[in-house]
Parts: structure tokens; C-alpha cells; sequence
């Protein structure tokens, strides 16, 4: 498995609900939750610690910043992706969603 450099994109209108490479692309859904009074960033299916942040866009842009680099580094070493459920699944799993993006990752 190979990477393509810098290919990484939010969509908003992704809607893909399988958990399967299709083609060469993998997506992976950021969530963020809202606890008391601060925001929580986490990726369902990563063993992680939570990134908290009191700002919802910067608890967002640190978790991007923070799965770019465990992606890359599963690429590297040629892990395979875990199960990311899909956005239903998520919504009834855990309280206090403010958020869920996902995050297209190409592979090859």
C-alpha cells in the first residue's frame, strides 16, 4: 500500500456506509462531542486519547492534525484500517454530538 502525498479532503455530503476501501480511498469519521463545557475529538474504531479543547474549531483542526499522522504512519507500516461505523451508528453510540466530518484518505 502506497500513499499519495498531501491527498487528504473533509466532505461534508460524504455518504459512503460501508467500511471498506473503495477503489483506492478509505473514509474515516472525526467526531466531536460536547462534554460539560468543553469539546471532545476522537475517531470511533482508533485507540486514542480524547483531544480536548475549549474552541470546537480548534479541537477539530487538532484532531485532523492528529489522524494524518496516525494514518500515514498505518500506511507506512502497513497496518490495516480498523472498523469506522457509519454516521447512523455513531449518532446512537455516543451522546453529545456536535459533529461528524470524515476524512477521505487515498490509498494505493
Amino acid at each position: 500500500m502506497a500513499f499519495v502525498k498531501n491527498y487528504f479532503s473533509i466532505n461534508k455530503e460524504y455518504t459512503e456506509q460501508k467500511n471498506e476501501i473503495k477503489g483506492d480511498k478509505i473514509s474515516i469519521p472525526l467526531v466531536v462531542t460536547k462534554e460539560k463545557n468543553d469539546f471532545h475529538g476522537f475517531v470511533p474504531g482508533i485507540v486514542m486519547t480524547d483531544i480536548i479543547d475549549k474552541n470546537l474549531d480548534t479541537c477539530k483542526q487538532r484532531l485532523i492534525d492528529y489522524i494524518k499522522t496516525v494514518v500515514k504512519n498505518m500506511i507506512k507500516n502497513k497496518k490495516s484500517f480498523p472498523y469506522f461505523p457509519n454516521n447512523e451508528t455513531i449518532k446512537k453510540d455516543f451522546d453529545g454530538i456536535v459533529l461528524i466530518k470524515r476524512i477521505i484518505v487515498k490509498v494505493k
